[in-house]
């Protein structure tokens, strides 16, 4: 695995996610390649255009093809596909502009989840109105945060620790840094329309101010 260092976290992340689906798979079977396929099409939106433009893919939109598609055709595709994104990522590497200080705009990619989680979890943290806990529901409403969320819920509702051997408050702390520590996990997910509105009206306002 390359150590990437472009300045931006989640563009690190989600180079390092690329480089996961970029590896070949011998013999790989239909919803496994549309697996691949799909985390290709989310990942690539959530790019810089700076970084992005290194990537020259084949058709992404392929639909349920790969399960008419014998083994043979199944493996060209993805064979093209994996070097595209190697070439893609050595080309990424190799620009100097994308180095950390080099130079190129990353501030046009979209708002992640994993951004939004992170925000949710400090706002929270620091000022725990029912507004900041509404914003951190909205931010886990995804695949595999929703559950830790209810853990945090089902925590802030008790009153008394029961077979728990630590205080709520120990408990409640867990549950929240339990939903930081997995946050850089959801880089290659856009983040929920209110945050990314919020974002543009914050943008709006320095723009007048």
């Amino acid at each position: 695995m390359r150590y990437w260092n472009t300045g931006d976290t989640p563009t690190n992340s989600n180079l390092g996610a690329l480089e996961n689906l970029a590896r070949p798979w011998a013999g790989i079977d239909a919803e496994r390649l549309l697996g691949v396929i799909r985390g290709v099409i989310r990942i690539e939106k959530m790019l810089p255009k700076a970084v992005g433009a290194h990537f020259k893919l084949p058709h992404l939109f392929v639909g349920a093809g790969p399960y008419d598609w014998d083994a043979a055709l199944r493996d060209k595709y993805h064979s093209e596909l994996c070097e595209a994104l190697s070439a893609g990522l050595a080309g990424v590497q190799a620009d100097p502009t994308l180095a950390k200080d080099g130079g190129a705009d990353l501030s046009d990619r979209p708002p992640t989840r994993g951004e939004e989680l992170e925000f949710a979890c400090r706002a929270w943290s620091r000022n725990r109105t029912s507004s900041n806990l509404d914003d951190l529901r909205i931010a886990c409403s995804v695949q595999g945060m929703q559950s830790r969320f209810d853990k945090l819920e089902r925590w802030l509702g008790r009153k008394r620790p029961g077979s728990s051997p630590h205080t709520v408050a120990y408990e409640v702390e867990c549950a929240l840094g339990d939903i930081d520590r997995y946050a850089d996990d959801y880089h290659s997910v856009e983040a929920s329309y209110r945050y990314a509105e919020r974002l543009r009206e914050r943008e709006q306002q320095g723009e007048e101010d």
